[in-house]
């Protein structure tokens, strides 16, 4: 593959470290190329990584991803379908993070998940490793191409072990436009906790969601923008 100044197709890039104030460890990388054929087609490779939160040197893992990965694709990308040559690309920059991370203690256990969106011409490939999502926009509506790899998923849609409630909770953190979602007693702590806001006449917090099986979530609605980022977390 060739690589080129200009991309056959708009693109937009964004990061946000969210609201909670942890390292932001996104990476990613959007590479414009083109066949080295004499009738060349125009290629576009975009790839996300987001470090594991918690490990250490998460985002050198995530930085290792996104460079890897797009180096690969850049070498082989005339050699390779495009299915094998993102499986092979992710496969390889994944024994490379897993060798790095064993040179020292800092980087021991570091890791990143991975998102891939590979276009040929106007044929689409994608390919992902743990929870980062690849969504497509079109004609008014958003779909989820991607599968999150994780046990609680897994558990959702294979075993049938949690309900959608159960795993809503598993995910939802804090706030998101003024609503809070958890079990009773962290709603109730929220609410106690910014009740002033809500006017006197507010006397509960918590109120279970309706309209199907939640498994206990409850929610609290109409918090004004200025609480959504609290002046310290609180534990779910």
């Amino acid at each position: 593959m060739i690589r080129t100044q200009q991309a056959h197709l708009p693109v937009v890039a964004l990061s946000d470290p969210g609201m909670r104030g942890k390292n932001n460890e996104d990476r990613f990388g959007v590479v414009a190329m083109r066949t080295g054929e004499a009738n060349a087609t125009p290629a576009l490779l975009a790839v996300l990584a987001d470090g594991i939160g918690g490990h250490r040197a998460g985002e050198v893992a995530a930085e290792m991803a996104v460079n890897l990965i797009a180096a690969f694709v850049l070498e082989n990308g005339d050699r390779l379908p495009p299915q094998e040559l993102l499986e092979e690309a992710i496969t390889r920059a994944s024994q490379s993070i897993y060798e790095q991370a064993q040179t020292s203690r800092a980087k021991k256990g570091m890791g990143a998940t991975c998102a891939c969106v590979y276009i040929l011409g106007h044929q689409l490939y994608t390919a992902s490793v743990g929870d980062s999502r690849i969504y497509l926009l079109r004609g008014g509506s958003i779909r989820q191409l991607t599968t999150d790899h994780t046990w609680i998923q897994e558990a959702l849609e294979q075993m049938g072990l949690v309900s959608f409630g159960e795993l809503l909770f598993c995910r939802v953190r804090y706030f998101t436009d003024g609503v809070v979602l958890g079990r009773r007693a962290f709603v109730e702590k929220v609410f106690q906790r910014y009740r002033r806001y809500l006017g006197a006449r507010r006397k509960d917090g918590s109120r279970p969601l309706r309209g199907g099986e939640w498994g206990g979530l409850c929610t609290l609605r109409d918090l004004r923008r200025q609480v959504i980022t609290p002046p310290a977390p609180l534990t779910p």
